[in-house]
């Protein structure tokens, strides 16, 4: 569930706040470096549930200001599955398993940011601003898993993962989740460019 989607329910009945337990208490613990068992001790009665829930989520919108969506990460799957697994209508035919290997076993649980900016922005800007914030951008796995659980969220903008890169006739280019009218593509982009504004930048915590 997007944090912001979490954080627009805080108004709701107590039931609601219940409802969010295991989405909210889970992701907060992960991002703040809590125990998830003592916050859900610390909150056992109603009241107590609805004033907690909602200081610990102004402090991460505070502290990560950007959409999180809570992904998992199927190392399992080969690159080629988890294209087809995104029913995406168009990939490029130079986005493969030789140009873009995948390192990772099991299924990992990863937190996925979407970093937009006010300005046009080069990558390597971007990726210093990441940097600077605790951030690393995002790979190709994560692209791909959040097209996968996430269809819709690329008809909202394009979405470029800086953490993976291929080398194609002396240029860098990296993947990116994309539109064309109203079928998603998954497209390569060309690394030296001064990104516009509706671009937006999939971005992980450090660590994670």
């Amino acid at each position: 569930m997007p944090k912001t989607l979490i954080a627009s329910n805080l108004d709701g009945p107590v039931g609601e706040y219940q409802k969010l337990t295991s989405v909210a208490i889970r992701q907060i613990a992960r991002q703040q470096k809590l125990d998830a068992a003592a916050l859900q001790r610390g909150l056992k009665r109603a009241g107590e549930f609805k004033v907690g829930v909602r200081e610990l989520v102004e402090r991460l919108v505070r502290e990560f200001p950007w959409p999180c969506f809570a992904v998992v990460i199927n190392y399992v799957l080969t690159l080629t599955q988890m294209i087809i697994a995104g029913g995406y209508a168009w990939v490029d035919d130079n986005i493969t398993v030789a140009n873009f290997p995948i390192s990772g076993g099991g299924k990992v649980k990863r937190d996925l940011y979407l970093v937009g900016f006010d300005r046009n922005m080069s990558s390597e800007a971007i990726l210093r601003w990441l940097d600077q914030h605790g951030l690393r951008a995002g790979a190709i796995e994560d692209l791909l898993a959040l097209g996968g659980k996430f269809p819709n969220e690329q008809l909202q903008g394009p979405i470029v993962a800086l953490g993976s890169s291929v080398m194609l006739r002396g240029s860098r280019y990296v993947p990116c989740l994309g539109r064309d009218d109203r079928w998603r593509g998954l497209f390569l982009f060309y690394f030296e460019f001064d990104w516009f504004q509706d671009y937006r930048f999939l971005a992980v915590r450090k660590g994670s």
